[in-house]
């Protein structure tokens, strides 16, 4: 339409690509209406239309000299040669151009309502023709399997391993090093009575060399290296897992002698909140025990579980007075007139624990935090001929986790956790009179420890999966001496490690492969000069680099009767006080060499419901 110029001259040349065709009457019938259009029949402008492909066509404005009973006429003709635009006298430009504009308007939403009924009908024939196919009602297929528990997967690891439920303990009065000492391959050495010093060694391993975790986080430290099992939480423990060999590549740092990691109360996801039903759950216990030698314990534990999140606090308390009755040689075998039966003194404990953790979805990732906290203190009774009666030593520990489930991706076959945790303690011990140690003794240790880690987990549809642990931690031991100010040496070790994993099975489960690299870097640190006459020379600082694998291979023989054997390198590096010794007490050596070890072993399991055989 915007070709169409009627503002120029009568004689302007123009070319039109279509050909339209407008008419308007002024008959007797309209005569009140005379400038009102009418649009040619389909039929006829198409076939205008046809005609006009045949070559280029001009319009042609034609208006007669009387206004009534004339028809007054716009159309356009095909011509081979340029046809002149003639326009009468009085022609009204603007009525011209809104006939050509009305017409094509008219046109188009002729089109478009027929095409929108068109549309219509055929919709909702289709619908109909749906409505009408026969519905038919599949037979439900149970599908029963064996809920993937963590004493399941346990099992499933190529070395010997052993799962101890913690909850048919949790009414007795007992601790973790007593429930420890029932399983086969690992001796727990006490050194009094409940709640005392207890060690564990594994397969005749010393106990620095076994590794001791909580939910995952290492225990053992590397100022004494020696990990008190009477000082390990119990009342929120869940279940306690034992690696006598091959330890898995989730669980950080080089455990040489095996590896024991106590794990949390995992909460009840069985009944949790709905939304048909959105009531918190909520669940609460009281526990009360008494026994010989004034033993008391009380535990209490509540948890709430709404509809995607949890709470849960346990706190348990432990007293004993422990003053038995034994028979007192005052170590003279050849004088029996100094014999008697004496009780044991300053042989007291106190323990308080206290578990809080909050488990809630974050931005479609899920966040867990758990708080630790332990208080003991215990009296030291000393040498049975030479009781003492005041000295002691008290212990405060709190460990800070806060782990995150990231989003799964590539369909749910990457799964993403990140840890970071901070672990504090401080170990107290005073001895005013001089009755066990070597003078007056008020000594605070302070022990720092915290990192974070990054735990990958690929399952590739070949059935098998690859693991990626990436740990970064840092421990520091500040040693508290009133008494001897020059002791108070900060002594720091920083440990970096990377281990990749790579399981793979057959597809009916008969054999099973796991590998493991891991790469180690330590650096220690030590400011300060503790060496004595006894010593060697001190180094400031020492860098060491680690790369030891793991290998293991788990074969099903019978239904239920398994073939394991695993292989793997690991070493223990010196603790600080091994190191850097204790001005005088004890003489350091910061020469020494890390110890390094192999451990291999092949056994048969058999096992059944509920129940497991291992050689």
């Amino acid at each position: 339409l915007g070709d169409l110029d009627l503002n120029s001259s009568p004689r302007r040349e123009r070319r039109f690509p279509n050909v339209f065709r407008l008419e308007e009457s002024t008959d007797s019938d309209d005569s009140r209406h005379p400038e009102v259009p009418r649009v040619t029949p389909p039929g006829e402008l198409h076939t205008s239309l046809s005609h006009a492909r045949r070559g280029p066509v001009t319009p042609v404005l034609e208006r007669g000299s009387e206004r009534t009973g004339r028809n007054r006429t716009v159309e356009c003709e095909p011509s081979s040669s340029s046809a002149l635009l003639r326009q009468g006298p009085g022609t009204t430009t603007h009525t011209a151009r809104s006939l050509w504009c009305v017409a094509s308007i008219l046109w188009a939403l002729t089109c478009v309502h027929v095409s929108a009924e068109t549309l219509t009908e055929t919709s909702s024939s289709r619908a109909d023709s749906l409505q009408t196919l026969p519905t038919y009602q599949l037979t439900p297929i149970p599908v029963t399997a064996d809920r993937v528990t963590p004493e399941l997967k346990l099992r499933e690891s190529p070395g010997q391993t052993s799962y101890l439920d913690v909850q048919p303990f949790q009414l007795q009065i007992t601790n973790t090093a007593t429930i420890l000492d029932q399983l086969p391959g690992l001796h727990i050495q006490n050194f009094g009575s409940i709640g005392h010093v207890a060690t564990a060694s594994i397969r005749g391993t010393s106990a620095s060399q076994v590794s001791v975790y909580l939910d995952g986080v290492p225990l053992s430290r590397a100022g004494a290296g020696l990990m008190n099992l009477a000082e390990l939480p119990f009342a929120g423990i869940h279940h306690i897992e034992v690696y006598r060999g091959f330890a898995p590549s989730t669980l950080p740092g080089s455990s040489m002698g095996g590896a024991i990691n106590l794990v949390t109360s995992p909460g009840r996801p069985s009944a949790p909140a709905t939304v048909a039903d959105p009531t918190v759950r909520v669940q609460s216990a009281v526990r009360l025990g008494a026994g010989s030698l004034d033993t008391r314990r009380f535990g209490f534990s509540h948890e709430l579980q709404g509809m995607n999140w949890e709470a849960l606090i346990v706190a348990d308390a432990l007293q004993s007075d422990g003053d038995f009755e034994f028979f007192n040689d005052n170590k003279t075998d050849r004088n029996p007139a100094d014999d008697n039966v004496a009780v044991r003194q300053n042989n007291w404990l106190r323990s308080r624990e206290l578990l809080a953790r909050f488990a809630s979805p974050l931005h479609n990732t899920r966040l867990t935090i758990s708080n630790q906290w332990v208080d003991r203190k215990e009296g030291l009774a000393g040498r049975y001929e030479y009781q003492a009666t005041s000295a002691r030593v008290e212990m405060q520990h709190n460990l800070t986790n806060v782990q995150l489930q990231l989003p799964k991706v590539g369909d749910d076959r990457l799964l993403t956790s990140l840890r970071f945790f901070y672990d504090w303690r401080r170990d107290t011990f005073s001895d005013p009179a001089g009755e066990i140690s070597l003078g007056l003794q008020d000594n605070k240790d302070t022990t720092t420890n915290f990192g974070t880690q990054l735990f990958l987990e690929s399952r590739l549809p070949v059935l098998q999966s690859v693991t990626a642990l990436a740990n970064a931690r840092q421990e520091v031991f500040d040693p508290g001496r009133p008494a001897a100010p020059e002791q108070e040496v900060q002594q720091s070790r920083s440990l970096v490690e990377i281990a990749l994993g790579n399981r793979w099975s057959t597809a009916t489960g008969r054999l099973a492969f796991l590998g493991t690299l891991r790469w180690t870097q330590e650096n220690d640190h030590f400011t300060g000069d503790l060496q004595s006459a006894f010593s060697a020379p001190q180094s400031q600082t020492a860098n060491r680099q680690f790369l030891e694998p793991h290998v293991g291979v788990r074969m099903r023989l019978l239904p239920g009767v398994f073939a394991e054997a695993s292989y793997g390198e690991y070493h223990r590096t010196p603790t600080f006080l091994e190191l850097f010794g204790e001005s005088g007490s004890v003489a350091g050596n910061s020469a020494l060499d890390p110890e390094e070890g192999t451990n291999r072993d092949i056994g048969v399991e058999w096992s059944a419901r509920h129940r497991a055989v291992q050689w």
